[in-house]
């Protein structure tokens, strides 16, 4: 018997368990951020729901055969088991991840992905990150969730030069035009700051540790 946990699109955020034999093809199901069809009897009073069947809803196959996107995956499954609790309900959240997972299949150049979906995720739950009325050389303070000009003494602001890299993709349409313009190093320092941004602004207290694959794979 596994004990799993999924983001659905009606239930949110639930967990349940899943009884599995030794030869049962379901096991390959269980990876990171598998978007599928569940079916089990829901009982609203019950903090671990029975599942009675899995089956694969869409196929990402060059997610699941390609380290760097599993790592993707991996980081995005994380910062939603962390950030969400039980039975929460958000379809626009839902659907913003899987056209994340979409264009991480697709996409060649996918190391902007994390940030973007770190911005829908603080987007979708409230937390939208405003942008300053007028240019200047701005500083993002993850703790103040705001672009300010005085530089604080806390070690999470962000310096100037990713602050405008910040504030240039949250103004771009189209992330995936603008990502090969966006120096690694400013990516690894917006996906630490928005990490601070996201644990502050929702009172998570337990470390988000898969990030620091990413900066390995994405950023180096």
């Amino acid at each position: 018997m596994l004990i799993l946990h999924a983001f659905t699109e009606e239930l949110g955020w639930i967990s349940f368990f899943h009884r599995v034999g030794g030869k049962d093809k379901s096991r390959a199901l269980f990876q990171a951020m598998t978007v599928l069809d569940l079916d089990f009897e829901f009982k609203e009073n019950k903090d671990l729901q029975q599942g009675i069947k899995l089956s694969l809803n869409t196929a990402f196959p060059n997610i699941y055969n390609d380290v760097t996107r599993m790592a993707v995956a991996m980081f995005m499954a994380e910062v939603l088991r962390k950030s969400l609790h039980k039975h929460y309900v958000n379809q626009q959240l839902f659907h913003s991840c899987v056209e994340t997972l979409d264009a991480l299949n697709r996409n060649k150049d996918f190391s902007i992905l994390p940030i973007s979906f770190m911005l829908e995720l603080v987007k979708a739950m409230g937390f939208e990150i405003i942008l300053p009325e007028i240019a200047g050389q701005y500083r993002f303070d993850p703790e103040e969730g705001c672009f300010t000009t005085a530089q604080s003494k806390t070690l999470a602001q962000l310096d100037t030069a990713s602050s405008q890299s910040l504030i240039e993709l949250i103004e771009s349409p189209d992330t995936a035009n603008y990502q090969k313009s966006v120096p690694a190093s400013h990516r690894k320092s917006i996906l630490r700051v928005l990490l601070v941004f996201l644990k502050s602004h929702l009172g998570i207290q337990q470390e988000i540790k898969s990030h620091e694959v990413l900066e390995v794979v994405l950023h180096t």
